[in-house]
């Protein structure tokens, strides 16, 4: 008998939407937190509520260097959140996915630039730098499959993974919850991957460090532009 399933096609939203591009950019998302943390100052790039935590000590302390590399971040993430809600307005009504795959396209450079910044300079330039990307990030890839996730902050996708496995088990006791509890297991084990693997490359690499990140960019943006060129 002739296999009649519909064969999945593969657009710009639909790889928007699936587990392995939302798990590339968690798995930035980890390895950026340990390149800040290890060369950037002993602050996290895309973590604010830890960065939170931090300033409160360096006030604490009245550890002014360190509430400066703290502060500056989270002011970054107010800010690259802001330009993120305009760039979406400036692009509504284009084709879906169109806006978010600039902030991909964008990522590459701005990275390659942080590399080239030394050690030299004030730790809050290059931090800004990756916590504007981090809150563009965090505003372009806020759904996976239809489920809300955050690619750069694990707090929230924990919650959800507890109320998931919670409804999986005694409530509605269906396949559906059991693979949204998955789902964020998986990508949380990602964030993790990336910590580690950013950690071993920061450790190894210094300020170039953050370069690890740009394969896994490129690549994203090569199946991005194969995909159109197909839909052509």
């Amino acid at each position: 008998m002739a296999d009649i399933r519909e064969k999945k096609v593969w657009t710009t939203p639909a790889l928007l939407q699936s587990f392995w591009f939302i798990a590339a950019f968690t798995f930035i998302s980890g390895y950026v937190n340990s390149y800040s943390f290890i060369v950037r100052g002993g602050v996290f790039a895309v973590n604010q509520t830890g960065n939170a935590a931090v300033f409160a000590v360096a006030i604490f302390e009245q550890d002014i260097p360190l509430m400066r590399n703290a502060l500056w971040p989270m002011l970054a993430t107010i800010a690259g959140a802001f330009i993120a809600e305009h760039v979406l307005n400036r692009y509504r009504g284009h084709p879906e996915g169109s806006w978010q795959m600039r902030v991909l396209y964008w990522e590459i450079p701005l990275f390659l630039l942080v590399g080239l910044i030394p050690l030299s300079v004030p730790h809050a330039v290059p931090n800004v730098l990756l916590s504007a990307v981090a809150a563009f990030q965090l505003s372009a890839f806020r759904t996976y499959s239809g489920w809300v996730f955050n690619s750069t902050i694990q707090t929230g996708n924990l919650r959800s993974m507890g109320q998931y496995l919670y409804q999986a088990i005694f409530v509605e006791k269906k396949k559906a919850f059991s693979r949204k509890t998955f789902g964020f297991f998986m990508l949380l084990c990602v964030f993790i991957a990336g910590g580690a693997v950013g950690a071993l490359c920061s450790s190894a690499w210094g300020v170039y460090g953050i370069w690890g990140t740009v394969p896994v960019l490129v690549v994203l943006a090569l199946t991005q532009r194969r995909l159109a060129a197909k839909a052509q």
